[in-house]
């Protein structure tokens, strides 16, 4: 992998642009105030006022943009050896230097060639500035608020020695009155406008807002969900420079402000986390170095941003219980309710924990329910142990779990008592015809022997 340290990009015309100082702030690029929710691009396109040189190696570094205005200046942040966070505005073209919050969008990024970053503190004619390879842009809005936030990914890496990446606070927002360090490459906000393409610093600032409903009372405009506004201080040629927390974090990248290097309005960084940490996968991809732990924290492949176990390795992202948290750090995988050290059947929902045999695994996962040693699925009593399987009627269930045969019953349902049957003679009484009563049957036998006496009494004739 080829190193930013041995690339040294000249271009006669950026040499000859900021040796006669014509790429102070933004070339062409008309100044006025701002007013009635109005912001300038020429503020918005935002240097240290009040700051100090900086000249330590660390994440800030500088941009030089080749576009049909001229040569203009911005500032970024690394934050991996081979990407750099900065401000769209910077990246891509603009409709003007008036901003209309939702009704000024942006247009096309440059072209790749027209963009050089450097390490350098000062931009000049002996500075070293790297191509770029891509230019990645928010693809879910092109609004200049709330999308004011672009990743640029270098043809190269940049050597340690020369820049140290910083953190990108991804998982925090910036809250009221959260300080901060600025740092770019702007003028010094004086009325000649120098200064500009010397890296500087501003320490000690406060949030005002973090953004959002919170930033309601912003006097010079919206300031979107994704944004949040700082302390004055910071200008021309400052934008997509840096704000950095005490433990120099990356909170947001400079997008616009108010006049006088006023109420500067920043793209932050955590309302992006699932974008930046894409890209940077990406970055990683071509740069050949590892995914930064902030990243990827488990190094699974997955970023932190999306993966149901951001500590723990799990690149198949498997979710038994669809709960959005992995199977590899759920601690009830099932979602039954019991936790898996407690569960007997960790991985099958079974919230009643039923054991049948007893031996720990409950019936829901247990191969052998009864635990007689014959799998359920060719057990013919599957919840009552019976080893031999005998089956007396061939029927496929168990004697074991079969229902007990009563032969009294049987003789029952066959020959109900009552029925009027007569198995001798075959012959039955039916309902139509019941059988004589006792009365009616003595009846018929007197009358039959009075007619015997008196055929006996009777005279031949």
């Amino acid at each position: 992998m080829q190193n930013f340290n041995n690339v040294v990009v000249f271009g006669a015309l950026i040499l000859g642009m900021l040796a006669t100082g014509a790429g102070c702030g933004d070339a062409g690029l008309a100044e006025a105030e701002s007013f009635g929710g109005v912001q300038q691009f020429a503020r918005a396109q935002q240097a240290i006022k009040g700051g100090q040189t900086h000249t330590e190696k660390g994440a800030s570094v500088g941009l030089v943009v080749q576009s049909s205005r001229g040569i203009s200046i911005c500032s970024g942040t690394l934050i991996a050896p081979n990407l750099v966070l900065t401000a769209r505005h910077c990246v891509a073209r603009s409709p003007g230097a008036e901003i209309r919050c939702g009704q000024t969008p942006f247009g096309n990024p440059y072209a790749t060639s027209q963009l050089f970053v450097s390490t350098d503190p000062q931009l000049g004619q002996n500075s070293q500035y790297g191509a770029v390879e891509a230019i990645y842009v928010p693809e879910t809005g092109d609004d200049i608020c709330g999308f004011d936030i672009a990743l640029v990914q270098l043809a190269v890496n940049v050597s340690a020695d020369r820049a140290t990446p910083a953190v990108p606070r991804v998982d925090i927002p910036v809250k009221r009155h959260d300080t901060y360090d600025a740092v770019g490459y702007g003028h010094i906000g004086n009325l000649q406008e120098s200064g500009s393409g010397v890296r500087r610093i501003l320490k000690g600032l406060s949030a005002i807002c973090g953004g959002g409903p919170e930033c309601t009372s912003y006097r010079f405009g919206a300031a979107e969900d994704t944004e949040w506004v700082g302390d004055d201080g910071v200008c021309q040629g400052d934008s997509g420079g840096g704000a950095f927390d005490s433990e120099g974090r990356v909170l947001g990248a400079l997008s616009r402000g108010g006049p006088e290097c006023s109420s500067p309005v920043y793209s932050g960084v955590s309302a992006w986390s699932d974008w930046i940490r894409e890209k940077t996968m990406i970055a990683a991809a071509a740069g050949g170095y590892e995914v930064p732990e902030w990243v990827d924290a488990d190094a699974d492949g997955v970023h932190d941003g999306i993966d149901n176990c951001p500590d723990v390795a799990n690149p198949d992202q498997l979710d038994s219980d669809g709960d959005g948290v992995g199977d590899s750090c759920d601690e009830d995988v099932d979602g039954d309710g019991i936790l898996d050290q407690d569960d007997n059947c960790p991985e099958d929902a079974n919230p009643e924990q039923v054991d049948t045999d007893a031996d720990g695994v409950g019936d829901a996962c247990d191969p052998d329910i009864d635990g007689d040693g014959i799998a359920n699925e060719e057990d013919n009593c599957l919840e009552v142990a019976n080893p031999d399987q005998n089956d007396s009627d061939g029927n496929g269930v168990g004697d074991a779990c079969e229902p007990a045969v009563d032969d009294e019953n049987i003789d029952q349902e066959v020959n109900p008592p009552g029925d009027g049957s007569d198995e001798n003679s075959g012959c039955s009484a039916t309902s139509a015809a019941p059988p004589l009563s006792g009365l009616a049957y003595g009846f018929g036998l007197l009358v039959l022997l009075g007619l015997g006496r008196h055929k006996r009494g009777e005279k031949p004739a």
